[in-house]
């Protein structure tokens, strides 16, 4: 069954200074509160902490405007061009730019998404790389630190892994 919401028709409230959320599907709208969805608003000047529950994963993109993603003392700007992904414990703010007048964002999490597939909260940690896409290049190849993000023992190993021989779809 298809849930369609109006954005419009869902009042936006106060999650901080300079900050606005809407909440556009939320527990009420499915039984199983698979995906939550809020769009948030951040006026110039404003901050939205981003705090993710260590059961929780999310993912944040922005719609309009430019912002800076603070993490563990280092920034990442982020224009409309990026869908960032949260894991679980993820502590940090996305801040408006000085000459910006605000920015708009979507903010989807999954609560308690071990429930799911407990290892699907674990994520590898394959090193400090910069993905740059090429036509016609090998795409992916990475080995396994065996840790995950937070440093303990992963439950499964992974030798390795590589897109060799995948199709790379050229679209991203």
């Amino acid at each position: 069954m298809a849930i369609i919401i109006n954005e419009i028709s869902v009042a936006a409230l106060p999650a901080g200074a300079k900050v606005r959320r809407q909440p556009l599907l939320t527990a009420q709208h499915t039984q199983e509160a698979k995906v939550l969805l809020d769009g948030a608003s951040v006026d110039a000047g404003g901050a939205h902490v981003l705090a993710i529950a260590s059961t929780d994963l999310a993912w944040i993109q922005i719609l309009e405007s430019e912002a800076a993603l603070t993490h563990a003392g280092n920034v990442n700007p982020l224009t409309r061009a990026h869908i960032v992904f949260l894991p679980p414990g993820f502590s940090g703010a996305l801040a408006t730019l000085a000459a910006q007048s605000g920015v708009e964002l979507i903010h989807a999490t999954v609560p308690d998404a071990a429930r799911f597939d407990p290892a699907f909260v674990e994520f590898f940690v394959p090193g400090e790389y910069k993905t740059i896409r090429a036509p016609g290049a090998p795409v992916c190849p990475w080995t396994p630190t065996a840790r995950s993000f937070s440093g303990a023992q992963p439950v499964r190993d992974i030798a390795r892994h590589s897109c060799a021989g995948a199709a790379s779809p050229g679209d991203v």
